[in-house]
Order: C-alpha cells, then structure tokens, then sequence
C-alpha cells in the first residue's frame, strides 16, 4: 500500500494502559501479510503508517495533563495547544498515555483495511485503548 504524504501534519490517540510495557505490545510490529495492519494499534484504527514517523510514551505521572503527556515529543510546542482543547473537547480526563504519527492526517471517516468487519460497516470498534484526538498543524 502506497501511504500518503500529510506533510506537517500530526495525528494524535490518547488512552490509559497499564504501564510501557502494555503500550510497547500495543504499538508491537508484526510482519506476517503485506495486506494486514502491522500492529494491534494499527488494526484497531483500521490505518497504514510509516513506523519512522511515529512517537509513543507513557507518563510516569499519576495524573498526568495533556500538555504533560506532549512534553518531550518533537514539535509538540507548535500543536499543544490545538491538541489539549481538542481533548478537551473530547472529555479526555484520565489518560496516561500517547501516539503520535507526523506527516499523517489520521480520517477515522476512511478507512483503509476492509478485513475487520466493523469496517465493513465504516466504523470503528466500540471500545479501543486510546481515543483518536485530532490531526493538526504542526512546525519543525
């Protein structure tokens, strides 16, 4: 599959796993079918990205902010503050952890694997570990 090129663009899930561990099995590279998503992450979100382009972590904090949870990733100064009222906006309170894919305009409206029955139906799953928050802007 031919990804496409979002230049300056970032898309971003926030969520609660249980520690690093749990995240880096989630966000885990598997290779076995060209046609499937490489990751569980990736098959819950029904989408196709460059691994060179994403950053994960999960705070240590008890209660960490959003702006917390963006510290330390690259660029996050030029897109903080779309993103935190973004997930503010989303009632996002308790999340722990985050995903980020730059040069990626995430659209959970088109999805890109059909294998997943609910997205023969162009939903996503019910339940996910993290929440797509928004795609936005972003400066090097």
């Amino acid at each position: 599959r031919e990804i496409e090129d979002h230049s300056g663009i970032v898309s971003v899930w926030l969520g609660r796993v249980d520690g690093a561990k749990e995240l880096r099995s989630y966000m885990k590279e598997q290779y076995t079918d060209d046609d499937a998503p490489i990751s569980e992450f990736a098959r819950e979100f029904c989408l196709w990205y460059d691994h060179d382009f994403v950053e994960s972590s999960v705070s240590r904090k008890k209660e960490p902010t959003v702006a917390d949870l963006l510290r330390g990733h690259s660029y996050a100064e030029s897109f903080r503050d779309p993103i935190v009222a973004a997930a503010k906006k989303k009632r996002i309170k308790d999340a722990n952890a985050i995903v980020l894919i730059y040069d990626f305009e995430f659209d959970p409206k088109k999805p890109v694997c059909s294998e997943s029955a609910h997205r023969l139906e162009g939903k996503l799953p019910r339940t996910t570990r993290l929440t797509f928050i928004g795609a936005v802007p972003y400066e090097k």
